[in-house]
């Protein structure tokens, strides 16, 4: 070769790195000038019928690929990237690229491809001595297949066993049911080929796999509209102050006086009163317990909050005409001192003062 050959052969591959190969016809263009052979697309019976001698005949088939209406998958109409991927994937395993590309599905926007084809991989590529075999045992739900493969080189064979039928989760294929034993071959024999050869699959997912995926910001969901979706009647349970409370406790992030950090705690259930003799017809008449009277009206209407039952009782307290009557008033109050919040020293202040006034002089 003279040097004025290998500088016009330099010059070619500067041409060549400098272009843009993926414009329409540039391939076209630089066989044209002698730059890239013509001759240089092969038919093969070996390799899926198609073999490729460089990089640029990949893109260019690719693009035409997608171009290719209902020759491919709609998700791989008018998308030289993805049919680049088939197409490198399929000349990889020795397949026909249509082959693979009408076995290939769109999966939370990542390629699948079908157990079918993924078998053949296996069979294909895997350092098998022969091919793989199985055996299945078990019934209905749990049928379960064993696969066998034996590597070049090896003496012991490799086994694996897959889960049985009712454990697997996702099952998309209509065969799970009309064929389930075929399913579990191929389920079995991917795993078998992931543990022992792990290579031969390595980028390569089932729809089962990608489906089954359930990590990921595409599998988030917005809890943040919880509390507005909840019944907006409410009769406990669910209490916005006292979980901030116990978050800033947890955190030390706020410091509340004593009394905000007592929350009204469940009164204990008073012992039943014993109940009153009724008269016998021997019993004098006077000795009949009298009637209680009614509570004043005025002091029916119910607080809403602490402070306002604190005054509201105090106010009633005043009123009673005995301790039994203030007792039984109390008794009945439980739950609107638990809906205004009433402290446990609140409330023992206020047992305390209605006890008074019936005690005071007792011990004389």
């Amino acid at each position: 070769m003279t040097d004025e050959t290998t500088t016009t052969v330099d010059q070619e591959q500067r041409v060549l790195r400098r272009a843009d190969m993926t414009a329409p016809g540039a391939l076209a263009k630089f066989q044209e000038r002698g730059i890239i052979s013509g001759d240089t697309i092969q038919m093969s019976t070996n390799r899926g019928g198609m073999r490729f001698e460089n990089m640029l005949q990949v893109m260019e088939f690719a693009k035409m690929m997608a171009l290719a209406d209902i020759g491919v998958p709609k998700h791989l109409r008018g998308n030289p990237g993805a049919c680049l991927r088939v197409a490198l994937q399929a000349d990889e395993w020795g397949f026909s690229p249509f082959a693979v590309a009408d076995k290939s599905y769109n999966v939370s926007d990542r390629i699948a491809y079908e157990s079918q084809l993924v078998h053949a991989v296996i069979e294909r590529r895997a350092p098998l001595e022969g091919r793989l075999r199985m055996e299945l045992r078990g019934e209905g739900p749990t049928r379960r297949c064993k696969v066998i493969g034996r590597l070049i080189g090896e003496n012991a064979p490799f086994e694996w066993e897959g889960p049985e039928f009712q454990h697997i989760r996702v099952k998309n294929s209509p065969e799970w049911v009309s064929n389930p034993d075929k399913q579990l071959w191929y389920h079995a024999s991917r795993d078998w080929a992931r543990i022992y050869c792990p290579d031969v699959l390595l980028g390569v997912y089932t729809r089962d796999e990608l489906d089954n995926t359930e990590l990921g910001p595409s599998r988030a969901r917005d809890v943040s509209s919880l509390e507005s979706r909840m019944p907006e009647t409410r009769t406990g349970g669910f209490d916005e102050q006292g979980i901030a409370r116990t978050l800033a406790e947890a955190t030390g992030q706020a410091e509340e006086k004593p009394e905000e950090r007592v929350q009204a705690e469940p009164e204990p259930a008073r012992k039943a009163p014993k109940a009153e003799k009724q008269p016998s017809e021997t019993q004098p008449q006077d000795t009949v317990p009298k009637e209680r009277k009614p509570l004043d009206p005025k002091l029916a209407v119910e607080p809403t909050d602490r402070a306002s039952y604190t005054t509201y009782a105090e106010a009633w307290i005043a009123k009673i005409g005995s301790l039994d009557d203030g007792m039984a008033r109390w008794d009945g109050e439980r739950e609107l001192r638990a809906t205004c919040k009433v402290t446990v020293q609140e409330r023992k202040r206020l047992e305390k003062l209605m006890q008074g006034r019936f005690t005071e002089g007792d011990d004389d």
